[in-house]
């Protein structure tokens, strides 16, 4: 028979952890660049989140959530490429996109401009830029699949929902008090898989002092390893004594479960 197990009961009872600290995972990244207040974003495959923090602390009703991610991106890269011939389950094809979305996408500065400079340029040319398939073939990648990460600023390009990671990130501060803005707008801390695309912390600096008209600075900060900062994050929290009073341990867990 089948049996699922809550997280504590995999912690204790088959990796035989001596403590557990649930954290935050928004939290956790926070943590990792060093820091107790700040804005984090963290878009990956599956989600894109927005939340501020105070002194460590949530403001109440500010996180954002947003149901676009890397998989629209992929999604959008899979029927551009192989068109009627898609499949999302061909390792062929999975592959293809994949090596297309780490070593050929980018994020424009500008998208009107970038899109009007590749259209003026010759067919064939070397900035026209190619992909050979793992089968030999070489295809010419269009503007718009190689800059398909824009699609996280402006979406309605892509004929995709709104709203834009950068709306989200303004509409998240507004919920918070006035006199915080200033301390999260210039530490806004972006993580994930999706903001490693080349030029995506320039774009998004734009985006938010176009976006925002508080007088106040505003910082994106990133990091090389912003893949890993919530693990990063973590392993710094678990050497700290400060949250010991916050893990609970096996014994703890045990008298619980015979209640």
């Amino acid at each position: 028979t089948y049996r699922s197990f809550s997280l504590p009961q995999i912690m204790f009872e088959l990796l035989d952890a001596p403590s557990v600290l649930l954290a935050n995972q928004m939290e956790m990244s926070l943590y990792s660049s060093g820091l107790l207040s700040g804005l984090v974003l963290d878009s990956g495959y599956g989600l894109t989140r927005v939340q501020p923090f105070y002194l460590g602390c949530p403001p109440p009703f500010s996180g954002k959530m947003l149901e676009f991610s890397g998989k629209d991106l992929s999604t959008y890269l899979f029927s551009s490429l192989f068109k009627e011939a898609c499949d999302h389950h061909n390792l062929f094809q999975m592959d293809t996109v994949a090596a297309v979305q780490m070593g050929k996408c980018f994020m424009p500065p500008s998208l009107e401009e970038t899109l009007d400079f590749c259209h003026s340029l010759p067919r064939g040319s070397k900035e026209n830029n190619t992909y050979q398939l793992p089968d030999g073939i070489t295809v010419e990648l269009s503007p718009r699949q190689m800059m398909a990460p824009e699609m996280f600023f402006n979406p309605h390009v892509f004929d995709m929902p709104g709203p834009s990671i950068s709306q989200i990130i303004l509409d998240s501060v507004e919920t918070c008090e006035a006199s915080s803005h200033s301390l999260l707008m210039s530490h806004v801390l972006a993580c994930g898989g999706n903001t490693l695309y080349p030029g995506f912390a320039t774009h998004l600096f734009k985006e938010l002092r176009s976006g925002y008209h508080g007088l106040t600075q505003i910082s994106v900060w990133v990091s090389e390893n912003r893949r890993f900062s919530v693990w990063l994050g973590a392993s710094m929290v678990s050497q700290l004594s400060t949250y010991q009073s916050q893990w609970m341990t096996k014994e703890e867990y045990l008298e619980t479960i015979r209640l």
